[in-house]
């Protein structure tokens, strides 16, 4: 579990940027199942919190040598919109 610290965060935009939102990529339930154990998991270890941000991008499952899945949040699309 990380450390609690006393941050405060923010991101200035530049004036008139509109929120950049992504569509999900298509998955079968059983890789929604396992999306939703995953952000279930780092919900409760306080790795992520929930957020009703405008701002969105899709997440994806590669899998691992072992067979097991990560997911992974695909970032680069959205920061080469703007």
């Amino acid at each position: 579990m990380p450390p609690e610290r006393d941050i405060e965060f923010s991101i200035e935009l530049v004036h008139g940027t509109a929120p950049i939102y992504k569509k999900a990529y298509r998955i079968s339930g059983v890789e929604l199942l396992e999306v939703k154990k995953q952000i279930d998991e780092l919900l409760e270890k306080g790795f992520i919190r929930k957020s009703t941000s405008p701002w969105a991008s899709p997440v994806l499952l590669t899998e691992k040598k072992d067979g097991t899945l990560r997911m992974k949040a695909r970032l680069l699309p959205m920061l080469l919109d703007n």
